[in-house]
């Protein structure tokens, strides 16, 4: 069992009414606290906080919106590259078997130019064998 601590003699007794009579009168009574800075009402600051909050929503789609435009930028950058690497490349392969094609009808040309020049220096050469032939004998 707990027994109430003796007072010291400096101290004023405070009994259980008391000291309940002394926290209800704090509860009820408004003491202005000086040298405190001044207090803001609830919604002043409730206001500010939205504002705030939103001016940040505001900025994260604002900078998601730049973003896309230079990404979309991008993708259409990389399209054009894209485009213009396969037209190349079909330039290329077409090209190639133009130039195939034009080597051969080139090649048979001067194939038969050759031929037809070899076939005349024989020719010439058979001649001037016989003519030689013809005087020699």
């Amino acid at each position: 069992m707990l027994t109430p601590a003796q007072p010291s003699s400096s101290a004023t007794p405070l009994t259980t009414s008391s000291a309940a009579a002394s926290t209800d009168a704090r509860a009820t009574e408004f003491r202005a606290v000086e040298g405190a800075p001044e207090m803001q009402s609830g919604t002043a600051l409730l206001v500010e906080a939205y504002a705030i909050i939103w001016l940040i929503a505001f900025a994260l789609v604002f900078m998601s919106a730049r973003k896309l435009r230079g990404i979309s930028a991008r993708i259409d950058r990389l399209r054009d590259e894209l485009a213009n690497a396969r037209r190349d490349e079909l330039a290329n392969a077409r090209g190639d078997e133009l130039a195939n094609a034009r080597g051969d009808e080139l090649a048979n040309a001067r194939g038969d130019e050759l031929a037809n020049a070899r076939r005349d220096e024989l020719a010439n050469a058979r001649a001037d064998e016989k003519g030689k032939d013809r005087g020699g004998a």
